[in-house]
């Protein structure tokens, strides 16, 4: 956790410099954004199977070419695809304050959240992650990414405690800047990702270990202003 808060830091103190050297700028972009995830849960002997869609946005600014503001939100339900469990309502998001340090890099820390609602009550899960993130352009006007992230901390409402979480994600997005009734200077974007991310926590023995592994396809749509 040390580390990656360094790296954010260290990014976070070349601002003023960043600031000082070049005019103060500020870009952003906003998507609404569909999800189809697919949960894995493992408590000891008990697993379940869910799959499901979520609806919801998720937007990002860049202050100066270097410091960043990423959140997202969005909200679904889940059904199980084994078994005789009960549905769930899911509801997930995140804000993370991040540096980027080259045109292509980018460092970023912070909170991300998601909340299981159904009959046998409400479960919690609170995670702060430390992400790095590759991004470049493969042809005109189309940019590929590839996100790695590893959990520093858990907060769940479960006796287990945390032990480890790590996740990764990559996606491809085509920039449209032709759209009518839209400026040529903020173009559409859109976007596909996949994403993994894996959550265990232990109770010293192998009958109450859990594991939580969620699968995200994500598509969305927005403008960007840079």
């Amino acid at each position: 956790m040390r580390r990656a808060a360094a790296l954010v830091l260290a990014g976070l103190l070349a601002a003023p410099v960043a600031l000082g050297a070049q005019r103060r700028t500020w870009h952003w972009e906003l998507a609404l954004t569909g999800v189809g995830m697919r949960v894995h849960s493992v408590s000891g002997p008990t697993v379940q199977k869910l799959t499901g869609a979520a609806f919801g946005g998720s937007g990002q600014v860049l202050f100066a070419n270097l410091i960043t503001l990423d959140v997202g939100y969005w909200q679904g339900i889940l059904t199980p695809s084994t078994g005789v469990a009960a549905d769930r309502d899911v509801v997930e998001g995140y804000a993370q304050l991040g540096a980027r340090p080259l045109g292509w890099v980018s460092l970023r820390f912070g909170p991300h959240a998601w909340t299981y609602v159904s009959n046998a009550g409400t479960q919690r899960w609170f995670l702060m992650e430390g992400r790095a993130r590759v991004q470049g352009e493969v042809l005109p006007e189309v940019e590929s990414y590839l996100e790695l992230w590893r959990v520093f901390s858990a907060d769940v409402n479960v006796p287990q405690p945390f032990q480890t979480g790590m996740g990764g994600e990559g996606g491809i997005s085509l920039r449209i800047r032709n759209v009518p009734v839209i400026p040529r200077s903020i173009p559409v974007r859109i976007r596909m990702a996949y994403g993994i991310e894996r959550v265990r926590m232990e109770g010293g023995t192998p009958t109450t270990i859990r594991t939580e592994v969620l699968d995200r396809l994500a598509f969305s749509i927005g403008i960007e202003r840079r």
